[in-house]
């Protein structure tokens, strides 16, 4: 059977702050709908003969993914693996590889990241097909991702000899290039993105990791047979897994065996490892903005605004260093209409015009805390100058303003 083993484990970093430790991008309704944990449990129900599915995480999230599983009425038939560290996927594999063999001896498992998005479910369900062929054949499978621009921010996988009618071996994985080498790699037809998406058979994968990473297999033994259940949680226990070394299952393993095989997926894939990525997979406004909540836009173009479901309402304005009156003025009798709609607000419109027009620049005021916004470039103002832009939002809760 198919065991999907999901790794929940990440903090999402790059979002910042909308993705803090507490509460990741994974478990975030981005979309004001679903999370992306949950589009991944979702994106599930298309597969065949589907096993226990897993989800590896650290404690501090243990409720977060048991409700969102619960959400997604998937708490029966599930386990939730709690990691006391972080030590990267390849020991967090492994530890999964042993608890599915526990179970079934013919596992497959298909180790998912929480927070990718897909969005060509029938291109992906072929996909996981066609490496379920594979790994009946004792490979150890990932996914390249049909690149659709020169990218420096992703590894690659170069495509080898065919092994199957969609599969192939894996020739080299390579480190992630600098933008000329990216775009004779996508020119070339042969490099796919590495999506950090593999199967494997179970039991095969750990013959292999015995071979290339034998002290990883080594300390994972000793971790599983002190796994203990808490609640509705497996435990593994902290010295054993602890001592694991922290590494990839790309460089522990599938840089290393000749047992490597990739299929291509081409199914609308992003990791959605920044803002810009974030707004290149949402849909968009006329003025090419991405709007989550009770958001007002005045002249706000190119940009990502999220507003949380607890947040007031959020302004957002788009301005130069230098501002022409007649715009100033114009943008004035917008935010006064914008204002004029917002609850709870602490502050009157003479602030806000002298915070933005008078300065050019965010001010502290009296009772208002005032958090730097995210700068998006530059854009050229009509003087012909090149001006820093910034986007600007003001969530108010009493007095707190946020720039």
């Amino acid at each position: 059977m198919l065991h999907p083993v999901i790794l929940a484990g990440g903090v999402g970093s790059r979002l910042w702050p909308l993705s803090r430790a507490a509460m990741p991008k994974q478990f975030i309704e981005l979309d004001g709908t679903r999370s992306l944990f949950q589009q991944t449990l979702m994106r599930l129900r298309g597969l065949p003969e589907l096993g226990t599915i897993r989800v590896l995480g650290n404690s501090d999230h243990r409720f977060l993914i048991a409700e969102q599983l619960r959400q997604q009425q998937l708490s029966e038939g599930s386990q939730i693996l709690l990691e006391p560290v972080a030590r990267n996927t390849a020991p967090a594999v492994t530890m999964a590889a042993l608890v599915a063999i526990a179970e079934d001896q013919d596992a497959q498992i298909l180790v998912l990241a929480a927070d990718h998005k897909i969005t060509n479910l029938p291109a992906f369900e072929q996909a996981v097909a066609d490496a379920i062929e594979l790994a009946s054949e004792k490979y150890m499978v990932t996914f390249g991702i049909v690149p659709g621009r020169p990218e420096t921010g992703y590894g690659y996988l170069k495509k080898g000899e065919p092994v199957s009618e969609r599969g192939f071996r894996v020739e080299a994985f390579v480190e992630k290039p600098d933008f000329e080498t990216a775009s004779a790699y996508v020119s070339s037809g042969e490099h796919y993105w590495n999506s950090g998406i593999f199967l494997f058979p179970a039991a095969e994968l750990l013959l292999e990791m015995e071979i290339h990473a034998p002290d990883i297999v080594q300390q994972c033994h000793l971790a599983f047979e002190r796994i203990s259940p808490d609640l509705d949680f497996l435990r593994i226990p902290d010295a054993e897994f602890a001592a694991c070394r922290s590494e990839s299952i790309d460089y522990a393993l599938m840089e290393k065996t000749s047992r490597a095989a990739m299929v291509p997926l081409d199914a609308g894939w992003n990791d959605l490892g920044s803002w810009q990525s974030l707004w290149d997979v949402s849909p968009k406004d006329e003025a090419g903005n991405v709007v989550s909540g009770q958001v007002e836009m005045i002249g706000t173009r190119q940009s990502y605004v999220y507003a949380a479901r607890h947040q007031n309402r959020i302004i957002c304005f788009y301005y130069g260093h230098v501002c022409k009156p007649d715009r100033c003025d114009r943008t004035r009798c917008s935010i006064d209409k914008a204002l004029s709609s917002t609850d709870h607000l602490d502050l009157t419109r003479s602030h806000v015009a002298s915070l933005i027009f008078r300065t050019g620049v965010p001010q502290r005021l009296p009772g208002a805390q005032i958090v730097p916004a995210s700068i998006k470039g530059h854009h050229r103002c009509p003087d012909g100058l090149f001006h820093q832009s910034i986007i600007d939002g003001f969530r108010t809760t009493g007095r707190k303003l946020s720039i």
